[in-house]
């Protein structure tokens, strides 16, 4: 069962938003990339090296929506960027923006959900939620695995860093589902189509 925990875990990024600016990717290799960045600022592009302790389980992966594990993992961000992430000389992101304490191992208490997901950027923020993207798989942390907001330097906090509140984003989604209409889509479909609109 843990190969499939882990295959699910690793098969594709996990997005905090619907324009996947925002995530967190793990590798089999037991490393991963973490991205934050908000319209045009970029605060990390950084490297993490990650572990299961204990080794975990699916609770039930057959099941059609609901909890399927529930794991402890270790994260340690590391002052690697990822590799071709094309950050523009001189800007400063990663470790010019963290204190030490940001990089020391973390363990989180993660659970797996299966089952129709918005990404929690759409529901803290979206205007119409009813056409916002849809995914199947959704990992909720206790706690960020972005920098606790003690972890930036503190000249950094302020602006957009502390208007996101990035230490607060605690949900990510992956495996999108492909947009259907359903019976109220259509009836909108045709609504919008007599009125001359695209929908």
């Amino acid at each position: 069962m843990t190969d499939s925990l882990l295959s699910i875990l690793t098969e594709e990024p996990w997005f905090w938003d619907p324009f996947h600016r925002n995530e967190i990717k793990f590798h089999p290799d037991g490393t991963g990339d973490l991205i934050c960045r908000y319209e045009t600022q970029t605060w990390l592009m950084a490297q993490f090296d990650w572990s299961f302790h204990p080794q975990p389980t699916l609770i039930d992966n057959n099941t059609k929506s609901g909890p399927i594990a529930d794991f402890p993992i270790t994260l340690t961000l590391t002052k690697h960027a990822i590799p071709n992430s094309h950050i523009p000389q001189h800007t400063r992101i990663n470790e010019s923006l963290l204190t030490d304490e940001a990089f020391r191992p973390k363990t989180y208490v993660v659970r797996l959900e299966k089952g129709t997901f918005l990404t929690q950027h759409d529901v803290m923020y979206a205007d119409r939620k009813w056409d916002a993207g849809r995914y199947a798989l959704r990992l909720v942390f206790d706690r960020s695995p972005y920098p606790a907001r003690e972890e930036w330097r503190r000249e950094v906090v302020g602006g957009g860093l502390e208007a996101c509140r990035v230490w607060e984003w605690t949900e990510f989604c992956s495996r999108g589902i492909p947009p259907g209409r359903g019976v109220l889509g259509e009836m909108w479909a045709r609504v919008w189509e007599a009125v001359g609109w695209e929908y």
